[in-house]
């Protein structure tokens, strides 16, 4: 962690084992590995009243007895740092925003649970929650305070919110030993959701797997996920395709989305020719979308990726016709310029090569050729003029070097 590289770092510049710097650090030390009897002998002959950094001496204390089971002595740390570490001007104490959490564990620890559940329930509604404290734990210790429907729905809560977390499975436990319904369609694509919001693709997918014989608005929704989840995964992508251009007509503000990654997936399947005819379909039905933008460049990037160099100049030019200030106008530049060099359209690949990019705002950086903006054309380029990579390419099959692709196909 950083704090303790940063205490560490301080004692290891004064080694004397009587420093107070390198006291702290030692002790920091020991609790980083779990040797909190260590850590307390370090801390007990600290004097850190005279510390610039005594917040983190506090923190320490805090953490170090609430972890030994001591949360009065805990508390009065906390309490101690509270106030220290909202003081301080002008970098803030890292330990701040922790504060709030760390007394509502002092509270749950000493058995005030009502007390605990208020003082988590203020601590949730924090703008920074997500980052200061541990949510699902302190959403299950609300739970466990209340009785009847009221736990029921905040195990619900924490069931749907947080799939992941390790006391989900307990909440749904808890759910059925309470009687309460099992979730619902909508409930498992929300958990869905928040499974690929970690990257925990296979059990969202799972998840999903368990919704049989929804509504058919709820079934759009559940197609339109799956088929999302899967092209994020990279594999079935055929599949993924297969169930987002399904969707696409239902999904009202993610039809654009779900009609061009459909289209995508589609390519990725090695369908280009089908993915080229709905990204057609996107430019054509969602004209004002980001997606449409690099909906029109790809169908020219991917004929110009298979060697079809001259189907790929009218999308090209299209695109740097209808969508000048995206940022695919660059790349549409160059790949509509190097199309124009490889069938030998010199006049065509010079205009286009040394044009200047896009105006401030789009993806540009600068001109693609070495040529200034408004300076005159030179003598016709010549495959002597050209560079050696381009020189040796044979027809058809452009180097590795000019191949100027999109992130992924």
């Amino acid at each position: 962690m950083a704090w303790l590289g940063l205490v560490a770092g301080l004692a290891a510049a004064r080694p004397a084992h009587g420093d107070t710097l390198h006291d702290l650090g030692e002790a920091y030390r020991a609790y980083d590995s779990g040797d909190l009897a260590t850590a307390r002998q370090r801390l007990a002959g600290l004097d850190d009243h005279g510390l610039a950094i005594r917040d983190y001496a506090l923190w320490l204390r805090g953490m170090v007895a609430l972890r030994s089971g001591d949360p009065g002595r805990a508390e009065a740390a906390f309490r101690q740092l509270g106030p220290l570490a909202a003081a301080m001007k002008p970098v803030a104490s890292p330990f701040a925003r922790q504060v709030a959490w760390r007394l509502a564990d002092c509270a749950w620890e000493r058995g005030d649970r009502k007390a605990a559940a208020r003082a988590y329930q203020k601590a949730l509604a924090a703008k920074d929650a997500l980052d200061a404290g541990e949510v699902g734990t302190a959403m299950y210790r609300i739970a466990e305070t209340r009785t009847g429907d009221a736990a029921a729905a905040a195990y619900r809560a924490l069931a749907i919110e947080h799939p992941a977390h390790p006391l989900a499975a307990r909440a749904e436990a808890r759910l059925a030993e309470l009687g309460a319904p099992p979730l619902t369609a909508d409930e498992r694509i929300a958990r869905a959701q928040h499974l690929g919001d970690a990257h925990l693709w296979d059990e969202a997918v799972a998840e999903l797997s368990l919704i049989a014989d929804p509504p058919e608005d709820t079934a759009h929704q559940r197609d339109y996920w799956l088929g999302i989840t899967l092209y994020k995964m990279r594999r079935r992508y055929a599949d993924a395709a297969r169930l987002l251009l399904g969707a696409y007509p239902h999904m009202a503000d993610r039809g654009a989305e779900a009609m061009f990654h459909g289209a995508r997936a589609l390519s990725r399947a090695d369908r280009d020719d089908d993915a080229i005819a709905w990204y057609r379909k996107v430019v054509a039905t969602y004209p004002g979308t980001p997606w449409a933008q690099e909906a029109q460049f790809l169908s020219g990037w991917l004929e110009f990726n298979r060697g079809r160099y001259a189907q790929a100049i009218a999308p090209l030019e299209v695109s740097l016709k209808r969508y000048p200030r995206s940022k695919w106008a660059e790349d549409s530049l160059w790949f509509l310029g190097m199309a124009h060099y490889f069938l030998g359209h010199w006049d065509q690949a010079r205009a286009r090569l040394a044009t200047p990019g896009p105006s401030p705002g789009s993806r540009s950086r600068g001109t693609r050729c070495s040529p200034a903006p408004g300076s005159p054309p030179s003598a016709r380029p010549s495959r002597r003029s050209a560079p050696t990579t381009l020189r040796r390419a044979a027809p058809g099959s452009p180097p590795t070097s000019t191949r100027r692709s999109p992130p992924t196909r």
